[in-house]
């Protein structure tokens, strides 16, 4: 059976195969029914170009030999088409007898398994029958055992049983024995009937599934055999149709020798040209009429073939409608859900699964709590008959006691103390309690002691960054100050160049050390007085040392910038009015903003007649720099030449005087 299912198969898969080319086939056939399509409707524009009596008779006799040769081109092609078509249907005949041969095949190999299947089922009630009459003989000799045994033992009564003991022993025993081998036997009949009454159903339901899949497959057979032939019948009518074209480009091509030989002749008449056209339509029309009624009857064809095709598409649809309306119905039957939602069998699934699931748990933890619950009622149960035994032995063996007895006066003393005992642990308790409030309080103190603890440790971290970063900050202030004091340096050994006498170079050194000792003290009272602006009592003492003699004694008098600060410092304890600064025309030097990008100071016209006298010195010294480099210096140090005074004009003799005493004295 194996092997023939296995040739099935294959002859099956073959089968798909052939109709797989099959279609293909028809594929190519409908490909090149379009081309035909497109090139009817090329020869019908040609048709009409012919027919067109705008154009010369020279153009129109090049179109019909155009026409002419595709025609020829077309005509070999045919023949091409004609010779593959006929062999196509001779394959497609040869397939259909092939078909044929295995649908007989098919049908003698289900008449066989046919035939199989009586025989086993024949075999199987005849196994039934001897299985019944062996079960029929071994109730028979159990019953003949039996009578035969009551029988002896009336007759010979009890004694002869006791003297004939061991004969019956034996006797039993061998009929035991045969007994034992019937029924084994029966045992060994009854399986063995038992596996073949399997082995025929499953032999049944393996014949019933392959006799619904070989029916199935022989109408799948018939209907690619039908298929078959009705592309057979198509392929005919095609070839029909390509033989009456065969015949049309015969006579076109008669009538194109007959043109060309006309064409031969070197002289002819208009009037015979006109005929011969005239001819050549006519003929033209006539094979345009046949080739009209041919298209007619195709598509004639063709409508009721699309018809058929539109009834079963419509007989599909309306069973699909349904199935879909039946379908319908009974989702609608099933209700809905607690949202609103429609119910569906997969939702029902999903829930009783879930409930089984849900159930077998609940049941499984209710079995494990039962047996716990057995096991703990046993072990009370237990436990209730000891005590009940020792109660019911006390009580036995025991006598009452005497209320006057040294047991009774024991009793009270040990109550007494128990009682004191009892107050003296409400006492202990109460201080336990007390001393747990005040732990907890103390643990509460403790959180809030290492709460503070953490904020002050990261105050201290965020001091020590920011004092990193003042060190950092201070460093980069002493590099800066550093390249201001380099830069210092450069520029008055450049300005020590400018003066000839040494009491002009001094008086220089002198206002640079007035200069910086001023700014000194400007930026040392603005720290005093940021330092005591948040304490009005610490103002008050800063205006207070400020109002002494002594302060206005160490500051130059010419330096009104620094009085005028002090002044606003006196007058005024608010830290605004402090912070403000000073008006430009009251300073010494410009400040940084109001500084033009010429090097020349806003403030005052001192560093112009600078800049005059190093213009005026640059050609006695030889040295154009002197007076180029001036903006571009003062653009790039921190410290520029912004001086008051340079002694450059001419001072009287008894201010002169007191600046060389002076200069020798800080000397």
């Amino acid at each position: 059976m194996q092997r023939e299912l296995s040739n099935m198969r294959n002859f099956l898969e073959k089968l798909r195969l052939e109709n797989k080319s099959i279609f293909e086939e028809q594929h190519q056939k409908d490909v090149a029914l379009k081309n035909i399509i497109e090139k009817i409707k090329e020869l019908k524009e040609k048709l009409l170009e012919s027919t067109d009596k705008s154009k010369s008779s020279e153009k129109r006799a090049k179109q019909l030999e155009e026409m002419l040769n595709e025609e020829e081109r077309y005509a070999s092609q045919m023949n091409l088409n004609q010779q593959r078509a006929m062999h196509c249907s001779f394959m497609e005949n040869q397939k259909l007898l092939e078909l044929k041969n295995e649908e007989k095949l098919f049908s003698m190999q289900l008449k066989a398994s046919k035939a199989v299947m009586s025989k086993l089922d024949t075999k199987q009630r005849n196994i039934e029958r001897t299985l019944q009459g062996l079960k029929e003989s071994l109730y028979a000799i159990c019953y003949q055992l039996e009578t035969t045994g009551a029988r002896v033992a009336h007759m010979e009564g009890a004694q002869a049983e006791r003297e004939c003991s061991a004969e019956l022993a034996e006797q039993e025993n061998r009929l035991k024995e045969v007994c034992g081998r019937h029924a084994a036997r029966v045992a060994l009949l009854e399986r063995h009937g038992a596996r073949l009454h399997d082995d025929m159903r499953r032999l049944a339901r393996d014949l019933e599934t392959k006799n619904a899949e070989f029916q199935s497959r022989l109408k799948t057979s018939m209907l690619n055999v039908s298929g078959g032939e009705k592309e057979v019948c198509a392929s005919r009518e095609e070839w029909r149709r390509l033989r009456v074209e065969e015949a049309l480009t015969r006579l076109r091509v008669a009538h194109a020798t007959r043109a060309l030989a006309g064409l031969d002749r070197t002289h002819y008449t208009l009037d015979e040209r006109r005929l011969q056209l005239d001819a050549a339509m006519k003929e033209r029309l006539v094979e345009i009429g046949a080739r009209r009624d041919m298209f007619g009857v195709q598509k004639r064809a063709l409508v009721e073939e699309c018809g058929k095709l539109r009834g079963e598409i419509r007989e599909r649809e309306q069973r699909v409608h349904q199935l879909i309306k039946r379908h319908d119905i009974f989702i609608a039957s099933l209700g809905k859900d607690e949202s609103g939602q429609q119910l569906s069998v997969t939702f029902f699934k999903i829930k009783f699964a879930a409930e089984r699931a849900e159930l077998r748990e609940r049941g499984a933890q209710l079995d494990a709590e039962i047996v716990k619950r057995e096991r703990d009622v046993s072990a009370l149960e237990a436990t209730m008959r000891v005590v009940h035994a020792a109660h019911a032995h006390f009580m036995a063996h025991s006598a009452p006691l005497d209320q006057d007895g040294p047991e009774i006066t024991e009793l009270n003393d040990l109550t007494k103390q128990y009682y004191e005992r009892r107050d003296t642990l409400k006492q202990v308790q109460t201080q336990v309690a007390r001393l747990e409030e005040q732990v907890a309080d103390a643990g509460a103190h403790l959180t809030t002691l290492a709460d503070k603890y953490k904020q002050l440790t990261a105050r201290q971290s965020e001091a020590e960054n920011q004092l990193e970063s003042l060190k950092e900050h201070a460093q980069r202030q002493e590099n800066r100050l550093q390249n201001a004091h380099d830069v210092i340096t450069l520029n008055l050994k450049r300005a020590k160049k400018l003066f000839d006498d040494v009491d002009e170079w001094r008086i220089f050194k002198l206002s640079m050390y007035n200069r910086n000792y001023s700014e000194a003290a400007h930026t040392a009272l603005q720290g005093v007085q940021e330092t005591c602006a948040g304490v009005r009592e610490a103002r008050a003492h800063l205006a207070v040392l400020l109002c002494g003699e002594e302060v206005r004694r160490n500051l130059p008098p010419h330096n009104t910038r620094l009085h005028s600060y002090l002044d606003r410092i006196i007058a005024s304890e608010s830290a605004a009015t402090l912070g403000t600064p000073p008006a430009v025309e009251e300073s010494v030097f410009s400040e940084s903003m109001t500084s033009s990008r010429s090097g020349v100071s806003m403030a005052s016209g001192y560093t112009k007649r600078l800049s005059v006298f190093r213009r005026t010195l640059a050609p006695k010294v030889g040295e154009q720099s002197i007076a180029d480099d001036i903006p571009d210096q003062a653009r790039r140090s921190t410290v520029s030449l912004r001086v008051i005074n340079l002694g450059i004009r001419e001072p009287q003799l008894t201010e002169s005087a007191d600046i060389c005493t002076r200069s020798r004295a800080f000397h």
